[in-house]
């Protein structure tokens, strides 16, 4: 179980010493060192996921596309899209020679600088600065570095809300490899613009955590495994009608040879916004599907709750789609439960024989789910997704 409480003090701790590490200078370092302290940012290789590449173009011009890998792939790349957008930022602070380095404390400040490129948001006087500490390979911590992003008005530290959090554990001998933790604070970074900015283009609301990790498989050092599981809450942005709350979990295994990706969520939304009862409910959407050298693959949806809690002729939709190479369909259905569980077919096309490998069920084949993750682990994350930490 991750000490996410444990977090809170370490960041304090952290954001003390910027009051202390901003009095003195950079120096007592060499480039080694500085760059074993940025490898602990997060990585885009890590947390970028494989999904269809070419095989999506393929399927626009041959046969007919698979219905359910877009509603798994779409959101997975606004996942990566809003990491890309958080590490292009942490990248982009540290790329400048360090503000301090503290050798007793084992902490590097880049900062802070003019936020002069911030469009969106505009704060006058705006500064952001970041901050990673070694903790060091010993003691009572989850992560052996911690990284915080803050933004701050002025050179005044007061006003100084951190608005990306993070913890890491790196892997010495291949770069690349490790696990961590990361944060970002939507809802501190809308605080802190109220309060410098009562005007701005726009926000984004809520928060996203994500935790993950890649390295080499335990039973075989030549197969890789990658896997991310992240959270949205009450996530908005501009482009947004609803805000969002979604469970994400993706990943790869590769052996130098092939790759399976894999993802699993599950998202809250009103599925059936025409329906009979005449009132905007919530579904539970949950898609699982895995995709074979970023082609042929399978899939697996079920909606239940909201509207189907209260109707009389459905309590569960299920589907199921299997796709060639090309994401050309070859096997898709979908089945409604009745209240009594009784199951109607609401629509067949091919036959699941037709999947080849995938005519097996995710599950026998050993796909991972969310449903796999510790439920203790999954709420620890749900709760800083809607929380935010110390909160």
């Amino acid at each position: 179980m991750l000490r996410l409480s444990t977090w809170v003090s370490v960041f304090a701790l952290g954001l003390s010493g910027l009051v202390v590490g901003c009095d003195g200078g950079a120096g007592g370092y060499d480039d080694a060192l500085l760059a074993e302290y940025k490898r602990a940012l997060p990585q885009k290789d890590v947390l970028r996921p494989g999904t269809p590449g070419n095989a999506a173009a393929m399927a626009m011009a041959v046969g007919e596309p698979a219905e359910y890998p877009p509603m798994g792939i779409e959101p997975t790349q606004h996942i990566v899209r809003t990491v890309e957008d958080m590490i292009d930022i942490l990248e982009a602070v540290t790329a400048t020679e360090p503000t301090v380095y503290k050798s007793e404390t084992k902490e590097f400040v880049w900062g802070p600088f003019a936020d002069e490129d911030n469009d969106r948001d505009h704060v006058e006087g705006g500064q952001v600065l970041v901050y990673i500490k070694d903790q060091g390979e010993e003691g009572d911590h989850d992560f052996r570095y911690v990284y915080a992003l803050g933004r701050m008005v002025d050179d005044d530290l007061s006003s100084l809300r951190p608005v990306i959090w993070g913890g890491t554990n790196v892997d010495d001998e291949e770069l690349g490899h490790g696990s961590g933790i990361t944060l970002w604070d939507f809802e501190a970074n809308r605080d802190f613009v109220a309060a410098h900015n009562p005007d701005p283009e726009y926000l984004t609301e809520g928060r996203f955590v994500a935790v993950y990790g890649k390295g080499p498989a335990e039973d075989n050092p030549d197969v890789t495994h990658t896997i991310v599981a992240a959270t949205f809450r009450n996530f908005r942005d501009r482009e947004d009608d609803q805000a969002a709350n979604l469970d994400h979990l993706y990943g790869r295994v590769e052996d130098g040879e092939n790759t399976v990706d894999f993802i699993s969520m599950e998202l809250t939304a009103d599925m059936f916004p025409e329906g009979s009862n005449g009132e905007t409910e919530a579904e539970l959407l949950s898609i699982d599907m895995a995709f074979f050298n970023e082609g042929a693959g399978r899939a697996e949806v079920s909606v239940v709750g909201g509207e189907l809690d209260t109707s009389n002729e459905v309590s569960t939709m299920l589907g199921e789609e299997c796709w060639d190479p090309a994401l050309n369909r070859l096997y898709f259905d979908v089945t409604a439960i009745t209240p009594n569980g009784d199951e109607v077919t609401a629509e067949n096309e091919g036959a699941e024989i037709d999947c080849g490998f995938f005519a097996l069920d995710l599950d026998t084949l050993g796909v991972p789910s969310l449903e796999a993750i510790d439920p203790a682990h999954r709420a620890a994350l749900a709760d800083v997704a809607e929380n935010g930490i110390g909160n």
